[in-house]
C-alpha cells in the first residue's frame, strides 16, 4: 500500500478476497456476519473487476463473491456483489442501485459494501434512504467497514484455540500490515462532526433544538459510528476471540430509521447521547451517556446483588460488592443501589461508602435488589471539542472497563445440597444396619 498509484482501492479489495480464500476462518467469520455458513463442502470463490457484458453503460462491480456446494459444482448457493470505498469516499447513492439492478439481472443474492463508515451490525446500512424501494424487497443489503475487518482479522490470530494453521495466521498477519500502513486507505473514526461544538455551546446556553435540525441528525450518526469504533477498540483491548457488540432492540434491527429518529429525539429533548455494549462473559450491559448538558461522560454496570442466608442484611450485601472493588482508587467511581417496594435508590461515592456503608442503605426492612457500579468523567475543555470528545470517550470507556468492569462477578447461587441424615441412614431412608441375606 505504499504506491502512490491510483489502484489503492483494487489493491485493499484484491488483498482481502485473496485472503478470505486462502484462510477458511476468515471466510467463515466474514460470511456469518453476512448471514451465511461455509459448509464443509462448500468452496468460496471471489473476483475482482468483473465484466458482465462489454457495454459500456453496464457497471463494474469492484468484487464478487460466490459460495458453491463443492469445488467441482456448477450450482451457486449464494452470490454477492461487491462495492468497496477507501479513505473519506461513502457509497455512492446512484452507483449503489446500479449495482443492484445488476444483481437483480443475474439473479445475484445481495450487495456487500465496505467503506469507513461504522456501523452497528451489517445489515443496517448507511445507505439505506438512498435504495430504491424495488430493491430492498429483491435483495440483501450489507455494509462492513475497514475497520471491523482489521478488527477480526485481529481476533482471530490472537487467538491460540482456534484451528487457524500457520500459513493461515501468517497470512492474516501479512494482511493486518497491509490494513495497518497509513497509505492502505483504511481510515477510523476519530472526530465528531463539524456541528459539535456548536451544539454543545447551544445546550449549555439553553437552546431549544429541534430533532429534524441538520446539527442533531449528524451528531447522531456520528455518535452511531463512534459507538461501533467504541466496540472495536475495546475488543483489541481485552481478552477476548469474539467482537464487543452494540445492544440494539429488535424494533431498531427491524427498522434503522426510527432508531435514528428516536436517538435524535433524545438528544433534542434530553441532551443526551446513550450506547449500551454487550461485552462478552463481564457482569452486565455497560451502559454509556454523554450529557451535553453538563459535559459529562458515565459509564456504568449494573449486577444483581447476592442472596441467600449469608446476605440476609444489606451491609453484607455491599461488603460483597466492595470487596470486588477493593484495588479501586479513583474518586469519579460511585454506587448506587436498587431495592424492593417503593424504597428510593441510594447513590454515594466510592469512597464515602468505604467510610460508612449506612449512607447506601435507604430502608432497613427492604430488600437490596442490585448495584449500580458507575463511573463520572467530567472534563469540560476536552468535551466540547471534535477530536478531544472522542479520545475522551474512548479513554474514559476503556478504563472504566480495566479497573471495574473487568473485577465486576455476577453473584452465582451456590449449588444445592443434599438432604442432611442421620447417622446410619441409607439414601432412600432405610436403616443401614440391617442387613438382607
Amino acid at each position: 500500500p505504499t504506491t502512490k498509484s491510483t489502484g489503492k482501492e483494487v489493491g485493499l479489495v484484491s488483498v482481502f478476497l485473496a485472503a478470505m480464500t486462502s484462510v477458511t476462518e476468515l471466510a467463515g467469520s466474514v460470511l456469518r456476519r453476512l448471514g451465511q455458513r461455509l459448509g464443509v463442502q462448500s468452496v468460496l470463490e471471489t473476483y475482482t473487476e468483473v465484466i458482465f457484458n462489454e457495454d459500456s453503460e453496464t457497471p463494474r462491480p469492484d468484487g464478487i463473491l460466490c459460495i458453491r456446494r463443492s469445488k467441482n459444482s456448477k450450482d451457486i448457493v449464494w452470490s454477492a456483489l461487491l462495492e468497496a470505498k477507501i479513505n473519506t469516499k461513502t457509497i455512492d447513492s446512484d452507483q449503489i442501485n446500479r449495482y443492484a439492478q445488476l444483481a437483480v439481472d443475474y439473479d445475484i443474492d445481495a450487495i456487500v459494501t465496505i467503506s469507513n463508515q461504522l456501523v452497528p451490525i451489517p445489515s443496517l446500512i448507511p445507505y439505506s434512504n438512498e435504495v430504491h424501494k424495488k430493491y430492498l424487497n429483491k435483495l440483501e443489503f450489507y455494509h462492513l467497514s475497514w475497520y471491523s475487518l482489521r478488527t477480526e482479522i485481529e481476533l482471530l490470530c490472537r487467538n491460540l484455540e482456534s484451528s487457524l494453521s500457520d500459513q493461515g495466521r501468517f497470512i492474516l498477519e501479512e494482511v493486518e500490515k497491509y490494513f495497518d500502513e497509513p497509505n492502505s486507505g483504511i481510515r477510523s473514526f476519530d472526530s465528531m462532526n463539524s456541528e459539535w461544538a456548536d451544539l454543545v455551546k447551544g445546550i449549555a446556553n439553553e437552546r431549544r433544538y429541534d430533532s429534524t435540525e441538520e446539527s442533531i441528525t449528524n451528531t447522531v450518526g456520528a455518535w452511531h459510528q463512534e459507538e461501533r469504533e467504541l466496540c472495536l477498540k475495546l475488543s483489541r483491548e481485552i481478552q477476548i476471540d469474539d467482537i464487543v457488540k452494540i445492544d440494539i432492540p429488535r424494533k431498531y434491527q427491524l427498522d434503522a430509521k426510527l432508531r435514528v429518529v428516536d436517538t435524535c429525539r433524545q438528544l433534542a429533548e434530553e441532551s443526551l447521547l446513550q450506547s449500551t455494549l454487550l461485552i462478552p462473559s463481564a457482569a452486565g450491559k455497560l451502559a454509556v451517556t454523554a450529557n451535553l448538558s453538563k459535559r459529562t461522560i458515565t459509564c456504568k454496570i449494573n449486577i444483581d446483588a447476592p442472596r441467600g442466608d449469608r446476605f440476609k442484611t444489606s451491609t453484607r450485601k455491599i461488603n460483597w460488592l466492595l470487596n470486588q472493588l477493593r484495588r479501586v482508587d479513583d474518586n469519579r467511581v460511585h454506587i448506587e443501589t436498587t431495592w424492593s417496594g417503593r424504597t428510593r435508590p441510594s447513590q454515594a461515592s466510592l469512597d464515602e461508602v468505604r467510610d460508612d456503608k449506612s449512607v447506601l442503605i435507604s430502608s432497613e426492612t427492604a430488600d437490596l435488589k442490585s448495584f449500580g457500579v458507575y463511573l463520572i468523567e467530567h472534563r469540560a475543555g476536552s468535551f466540547v471539542k471534535n477530536k478531544k470528545f472522542v479520545e475522551l470517550l474512548e479513554t474514559t470507556v476503556i478504563t472504566y472497563y480495566e479497573t471495574i468492569g473487568q473485577n465486576l462477578r455476577k453473584w452465582v447461587d451456590p449449588a444445592p445440597k443434599t438432604i442432611a441424615r442421620e447417622a446410619g441412614e441409607n439414601i432412600d431412608g432405610s436403616d443401614a444396619s440391617v442387613q438382607i441375606n
